[in-house]
């Protein structure tokens, strides 16, 4: 069963979003689904792919200044 969410969460998104979109998406994803441990790792992960720890914070709060971004987290 890890095997396949591996599989699938490594190719989710392949083309079409970023990995610094992709990663805002799994840091938004993990805050509302409060999980604690998602929630440390997707942010380490998203400063990782170059947000700022404000950007982060305002990621999980689903208001961040970049557009595109903003229409991801929110939509996530």
């Amino acid at each position: 069963m890890l095997e396949s969410f591996l599989a699938f969460s490594g190719n989710a998104g392949k083309g079409v979003f970023t990995g610094k979109e992709i990663e805002a998406i799994k840091l938004a994803v993990s805050e509302v689904n409060g999980c604690e441990y998602c929630q440390s790792a997707h942010t380490a992960l998203a400063k990782m792919n170059g947000f700022s720890d404000e950007d982060a914070i305002q990621i999980r709060r689903g208001d961040i200044a970049d557009a595109r971004l903003n229409a991801l987290v929110t939509l996530a």
